[in-house]
């Protein structure tokens, strides 16, 4: 027969013990919600880039060494975003190792998107530059909603 008073000592110390594990399976929940959360955002993120890369290569503008670049990253970035969505499918990880690595990805993704949308606003001015007189000549440039004068 067992001691009562053993028994009743196990039972309060599984209690606390039960309590904590409840604590520590809410916070990684938490955790793991804050890096769903910030992949999203990051995915969001990066939608804008592959955006920006489509146009980019449908623009029949030949990619500079700068586009080529950002090409490129854009689709590392792309791969980087994958693995992080599947870390996030398993049962459990560093989930704060895993939002550290969405937060630099996400800077990654910011800075190249910026450097892309600059870069086509640049090859757009020297696509004009490069059809002389195609706005003139379709009585497209005007000035002050007019057309100018001759």
């Amino acid at each position: 027969m067992r001691d009562p008073f053993l028994t009743g000592e196990l039972l309060e110390n599984l209690k606390v013990r039960f309590g904590i594990l409840k604590e520590e399976i809410a916070d990684d929940l938490e955790q793991h919600a804050s890096a769903a959360s910030l992949h999203g955002l990051v995915s969001s993120a990066q939608g804008e880039a592959e955006r920006l890369a489509t146009t980019a290569r449908g623009d029949r503008i030949p990619d500079s060494r700068e586009t080529s670049d950002c090409l490129a990253r854009i689709e590392k970035l792309a791969s980087e975003l994958a693995d992080a969505g599947r870390l996030l499918e398993g049962a459990h990880e560093d989930w704060n190792d895993l939002q550290a690595r969405l937060r630099a990805c996400h800077l990654r993704v910011s800075e190249v998107t910026v450097e892309l949308r600059n870069d086509l606003r640049a090859r757009g001015a020297v696509h004009l530059v490069r059809v002389p007189g195609w706005g003139v000549r379709a009585g497209k440039i005007c000035e002050n909603r007019k057309p100018l004068k001759s």
